[in-house]
C-alpha cells in the first residue's frame, strides 16, 4: 500500500508539471493512471476524491464530457465520504524547533488535534470547490447553463472561504464568472469579478503544487495523505482542451 501512495503522489505532481508545460496529453494520461492507482486506497481516503476529480479533468480536456461528468460526480461523493475519514485520521505530534514548543503541543494535545482536523477539513473543502468548478465547466460545454452558473457561484464562494482571496484557482474561477456575466449582459457583475481576478493575478498566493512541496511531511502519515489530496487536486482551465 505504501508503494501505491508514493506512486499516486508522483503521478499527480508529474501531471500538474505536464499541464504547466502545456503538454495536456501527458497530463491527461498521468491523471488517469493516478485514478487507477487510487482504486486501491481505503474508502473515505480523500485521495480517492482527488483522483476521481483529476480523472474528470483528463476526460474533460479529451472532450469526453459524459465520462467526465460521471468521474466528477464520483469525486463529489468521495469528498463527502472523506469527512468521517478526517475524524478518524491519526494526528501525530509534529516535530518542533524547540523543546518548549514540543512540550506545549504535548500538554495541549486535544486542542492541537482539533485545530489540525479543522485545518484539514478546510483544505479539503477548498479542494472540493475545485471539483464543483470542474463540474460547472462540463455543464457549460453540455449547454446546461443554469446548473453550470449555480455550480460556478458555489465553487467561488467555497474556494474563497477556504483558501483566501488571493488563491490562484479562485482567480481562474472568477475569470470564467466574469465572462459569463458579460455574455449575459450583467456588465457591473462582470467588472466586479474581472477586477478581483486581476488582483489575484497581480499578487497571487502560492499554488497547490508549491504548497505541497513546502508543507508535505516526510513520513507517510494520514496528514500527508490529506495534504496530498488537498494540494494535488486539479482545476480545469477552460482554455486547455486537446
Amino acid at each position: 500500500m505504501a508503494g501505491a501512495q508514493w506512486e499516486w503522489e508522483a503521478l499527480a505532481v508529474a501531471a500538474i508539471e505536464a499541464c504547466l508545460a502545456g503538454d495536456m496529453d501527458a497530463a491527461a494520461h498521468l491523471w488517469q493512471r493516478g485514478d487507477s492507482v487510487a482504486s486501491g486506497f481505503a474508502s473515505g481516503d480523500p485521495r480517492c476524491a482527488a483522483a476521481a476529480n483529476n480523472a474528470g479533468v483528463a476526460l474533460f480536456i479529451r472532450d469526453d464530457l459524459t465520462a467526465a461528468a460521471s468521474a466528477l460526480q464520483q469525486s463529489v461523493v468521495a469528498w463527502e465520504a472523506s469527512r468521517s475519514w478526517i475524524e478518524r485520521m491519526a494526528v501525530p505530534v509534529a516535530a518542533r524547533s524547540s523543546l518548549f514548543h514540543l512540550r506545549m503541543e504535548q500538554r495541549h494535545r486535544a486542542g492541537y488535534e482539533a485545530f489540525k482536523r479543522h485545518s484539514i477539513h478546510k483544505l479539503l473543502e477548498g479542494a472540493a470547490a475545485m471539483t464543483l468548478f470542474n463540474m460547472a465547466l462540463v455543464c457549460f460545454m453540455r449547454d446546461e447553463d443554469g446548473a453550470a452558473d449555480a455550480l460556478l457561484a458555489q465553487s467561488i464562494t467555497q474556494r474563497r472561504a477556504c483558501c483566501g482571496a488571493s488563491d490562484p484557482a479562485l482567480g481562474i474561477m472568477l475569470a470564467l464568472q466574469a465572462g459569463r456575466h458579460e455574455a449575459c449582459g450583467r456588465l457591473a457583475e462582470a467588472q466586479t469579478s474581472s477586477a478581483e481576478a486581476r488582483l489575484i493575478a497581480q499578487s497571487p498566493a502560492r499554488d497547490g503544487l508549491a504548497l505541497w512541496r513546502a508543507e508535505r511531511p516526510r513520513q507517510n502519515t494520514d496528514v500527508r495523505a490529506a495534504l496530498a489530496a488537498g494540494y494535488l487536486t486539479a482545476i480545469a482551465d477552460p482554455q486547455l482542451r486537446l
